[in-house]
């Protein structure tokens, strides 16, 4: 039981970051290459760990291709929603200023998040349930054959 919870993990974090290498959005080469795989490691007798991820040494802007670069306001200082206003340091005061609206121009280096984290997140946490339930069957067959 042991060697199939070990061969489970291992299975599950190659599925996790060939998922991850199909979700890394096209021409983003280098953030491909940081994809990484890690385990299956011994946390105690029967239970493993492993994860899947990105170097960030290899790859510091996988934050922003994942989550997004946000919205330039104005002077291309950061807007942030907030209960369905916007909030920003203004230009004026230096201060917080929350508008409904804000005239800004939209820079050509906004792009919205690929979420290719999260994604990857939920196959490999649908993948270790029905590996979980196969190996529970296979353990029951085991033990009604005795």
């Amino acid at each position: 039981a042991d060697r199939k919870i070990r061969d489970a993990v291992r299975d599950g974090v190659g599925v996790g970051q060939r998922r991850m290498r199909e979700l890394v959005p096209v021409g983003k080469g280098d953030l491909l290459g940081a994809v990484y795989q890690d385990g299956p490691t011994v946390i105690s007798a029967g239970r493993y760990q492993g994860s899947v991820g990105v170097n960030s040494a290899l790859a510091p802007h996988a934050g922003y291709v994942n989550a997004g670069t946000g919205i330039d306001g104005p002077r291309r200082r950061a807007v942030v929603k907030t209960n369905g206003a916007m909030k920003f340091e203004g230009t004026q005061t230096g201060g917080i200023v929350y508008r409904r609206k804000v005239k800004f121009i939209h820079s050509s280096k906004i792009e919205r998040g690929k979420n290719f984290q999260g994604k990857t997140y939920d196959t490999m946490t649908v993948w270790a349930s029905i590996r979980t339930l196969e190996i529970a069957a296979d353990t029951a067959a085991y033990f009604a054959r005795r």
